[in-house]
């Protein structure tokens, strides 16, 4: 049972190929319907699942990291025991760390499961070394990264630019702040596919391919 991991640029056509891929090899794909599967497996109810990832994360400057510590990125419900010896249900505020450790949660629990693909949340990092994962990394050029993302969202070329360069800096910032690597870091990746020189289809069968070739080995 292989894991995908699948590390993309935004306007990079990545969750196209994804997508593909996991019609290509039946995999599941780790989203939030998954999510809420993988947490049922262990008992947790819908409100108490965090999805942090470099999607959902801002870059923060210089200052804010120098004076503005942990920060609150999402609500979730707990369970506690009141005094009367019953269960109440109590929201709580989780700063970045916690919520990042419960994403951490997801993703190993998604690994056991097996035939499934990671896009972003860090899967390169947290299942750095372990054996039958495949970890892609999907790039495209500048320009055609925005071209594509002024088709997709209908916005103009300058607000498509604006918004890969802010993607970009939060994933970058997310990866290197919580788990100290590069988020272009060629050696984390087994396969580094360039979709300005293929197309979508061409690149779902490469990682078909390598996927098919580690069960050979």
């Amino acid at each position: 049972m292989t894991t995908i991991t699948l590390s993309r640029q935004l306007g990079s056509g990545g969750d196209q190929i994804a997508a593909r891929v996991s019609e290509l090899l039946n995999y599941r794909l780790f989203d939030k319907n998954m999510i809420l599967q993988v947490a049922a497996d262990v008992g947790l109810s819908e409100n108490e699942i965090v999805d942090f990832s470099e999607d959902s994360h801002t870059a923060r400057n210089f200052f804010e990291r120098l004076f503005g510590g942990s920060r609150t990125v999402a609500r979730s419900r707990v369970w506690v025991e009141a005094p009367g010896g019953e269960r109440q249900a109590q929201d709580v505020r989780l700063d970045d760390q916690s919520s990042v450790a419960i994403t951490q949660a997801s993703v190993q629990a998604a690994f056991r499961r097996g035939n499934v693909i990671i896009i972003g949340r860090g899967g390169q990092a947290i299942l750095r070394g372990r054996k039958d994962v495949l970890h892609v990394r999907i790039v495209a050029p500048i320009q055609q990264r925005v071209a594509r993302l002024v088709d997709e969202q209908f916005t103009s070329y300058d607000s498509a630019a604006q918004m890969i360069k802010a993607h970009d800096r939060a994933s970058q910032d997310y990866l290197k702040h919580y788990y100290d690597i590069d988020w272009d870091d060629p050696l984390l990746y087994h396969l580094v596919i360039n979709t300005g020189l293929c197309s979508v289809e061409m690149a779902a069968h490469w990682i078909q391919f390598a996927v098919q070739v580690m069960h050979l080995e």
